[in-house]
């Protein structure tokens, strides 16, 4: 139980972060030099990077989708991030799953502060 509340307050505060900044690293998980990153560090098997491949399209197509000319529709994000979440759930393992949503944080937290320090 401390360990579900420990995830929903995880998930919880990874998407108060994203939703105030740019969802551009949706769009590039599929990258080639990301996702092999990505799936050495979760040490994931061969059977969940072939599902997280076919995760990773999806959530880039959605993200293409969701930018409308040159606006980003930020209630289509969210939905593109929940929809990418839940699938790699379904997919790794809780410690897996658990070190992924570190690596989403960090990246959209850190894209957050470009963006900021940009902006001054």
């Amino acid at each position: 139980m401390k360990r579900l509340f420990t995830l929903a307050i995880a998930i919880f505060s990874l998407t108060a972060v994203v939703s105030a900044q740019d969802y551009a690293f949706l769009g590039k998980l599929n990258e080639k030099t990301t996702f092999n990153g990505i799936v050495r560090y979760l040490d994931a098997s061969y059977t969940q990077q072939d599902y997280l491949q076919q995760i990773f399209d999806m959530t880039s197509a959605k993200y293409a989708r969701s930018i409308k000319n040159g606006q980003v529709d930020e209630k289509a994000m969210q939905k593109t991030l929940a929809f990418n979440l839940a699938h790699a759930r379904n997919v790794l393992t809780p410690e897996q799953y658990r070190k992924y949503l570190m690596v989403v944080n960090i990246t959209a937290s850190r894209n957050y502060q470009d963006k900021v320090l940009a902006s001054k």
